[in-house]
């Protein structure tokens, strides 16, 4: 409903309760139908769940509260493919 209301994108929290794998799929599917961005927010201190959203479709990821150096640079290579960041791909498929 949300996705035909005009908005542009649509904002999923998964920082406080992480919902299935399946659950996230589904609610970015439905974003994409309804023509808006997915942008997922996940919890400090686990970027590979960056990498795990980014993989389901999602058009942003964000994680909230980056202290340091090392926790934003964490972030910025779990969003990225190699060789500047840490995530992977299969460029044969």
């Amino acid at each position: 409903m949300v996705g035909y209301c005009g908005l542009d994108f649509v904002r999923l929290d998964m920082e406080y309760s992480w919902r299935r794998d399946e659950s996230l799929e589904h609610m970015i599917r439905a974003a994409t139908i309804a023509g808006l961005t997915a942008m997922v927010r996940v919890e400090k201190g686990q970027p590979y769940l960056i990498s795990k959203v980014l993989q389901a479709g999602a058009g942003r990821s964000w994680s909230c509260d980056i202290t340091g150096y090392e926790e934003a640079a964490d972030v910025v290579r779990a969003a990225r493919f190699a060789p500047k960041g840490a995530r992977g791909y299969n460029p044969s498929r």
